[in-house]
């Protein structure tokens, strides 16, 4: 329980930075907007357990308990390998985004797999390229 519980918000955040980095937008929509299509991209790629998808939501800054990006699609890679995340489902319905100039705060969270849910929270970065990517997370 303790390695889902770990796997679960890694693998939730990197769906949230994944399916975000990927949408274009034209002039006009709102950094919380950006946000919120990145996050309901990464929900999407971790139901799906689509592991490039979710790591496109993963900025190359990314710091987190696993380390660095690439240690994070590894672990992450690994639960879709077990089939933890087979069952996987974020709830999104109840998210709020707070930003701060360049960095946001999104949470919670609410991931859940066979084994068990975690509630997640996540921090976006506006990159160089104006794409809100994930920077770093954590589940409870």
């Amino acid at each position: 329980m303790k390695m889902v519980r770990r796997a679960v918000p890694v693998v939730a955040m990197a769906l949230v930075l994944a399916l975000g980095g990927c949408a274009s937008f034209g002039k006009g929509v709102s950094d919380k907007d950006r946000i919120s299509k990145t996050l309901a991209d990464w929900k999407t790629a971790l139901e799906a357990n689509s592991i490039d998808n979710i790591m496109l939501a993963y900025s190359e800054d990314f710091k987190g308990e696993q380390g660095g990006k690439a240690e994070v699609r590894k672990f992450i890679q690994n639960y879709i390998e077990k089939g933890t995340l087979k069952s996987a489902k974020v709830d999104t319905t109840k998210v709020n985004i707070d930003i701060k100039r360049d960095t946001a705060t999104v949470t919670p969270v609410y991931v859940s797999a066979s084994e068990g849910s975690v509630t997640g929270s996540f921090i976006f970065k506006k990159e160089k390229d104006k794409v809100w990517r994930i920077v770093n997370n954590s589940f409870d």
